[in-house]
């Protein structure tokens, strides 16, 4: 019988993490207020997130090392990435950091103007006046105040493609950053 009732938990919890919807605004995502600066950790994460899996791990690459809190559903698959840039030696050894950057690559995510990452590129430009176009780190971006669509429209060889370009290609959002362009 108690075999049953936790089978039971885990189904219901697994049916519960897929079905939920999740809106990205500039002050939250889906239950978790969030504005800059402010204090993150595994703890107060997993508590806004009860029924998904949530980690903490070192990030590296081209900007500086940073921790990554990554809150996914039980089979792996990755809702939103919470991420606070390490700028300090002994920043490595904190449980509580800052909070920088918000990242979802998700597409069951919409932001507050209906936009969500595989909608295309003319749903996003029509979502909202007076955004900012322009090309990041590793891809295009656009976007304004803290809610920023990214996106790579292919132009030649170690160039990413105009406003124009991504108007005719019309691509795929990939991920939706917050509160500036990832890797900006």
């Amino acid at each position: 019988m108690h075999r049953l009732l936790v089978l039971l938990l885990i189904i219901s919890i697994s049916i519960y993490a897929k079905e939920e919807n999740v809106i990205f605004t500039e002050s939250s995502f889906g239950p978790m207020k969030i504005k800059e600066n402010m204090e993150i950790s595994l703890y107060k994460i997993s508590q806004k997130f009860p029924y998904y899996k949530v980690t903490q791990r070192i990030g590296h690459g081209d900007s500086p090392d940073f921790h990554s809190f990554t809150v996914s559903n039980w089979e792996g698959e990755e809702l939103v990435e919470f991420i606070s840039y390490i700028n300090k030696p002994e920043d490595y050894e904190k449980s509580i950091v800052k909070l920088d950057e918000v990242i979802t690559c998700n597409e069951k995510v919409k932001d507050s103007f209906g936009v969500s990452p595989k909608s295309k590129f003319m749903v996003a430009q029509k979502s909202r006046e007076g955004m900012t176009y322009g090309d990041g780190h590793m891809d295009n971006f656009l976007g304004k105040g803290k809610l920023w669509y990214l996106f790579t429209v292919p132009n030649g060889q170690f160039s990413r493609g105009s406003q124009e370009l991504a108007v005719k290609a019309n691509p795929e959002i990939q991920c939706i950053s917050w509160p500036y362009p990832r890797w900006l």
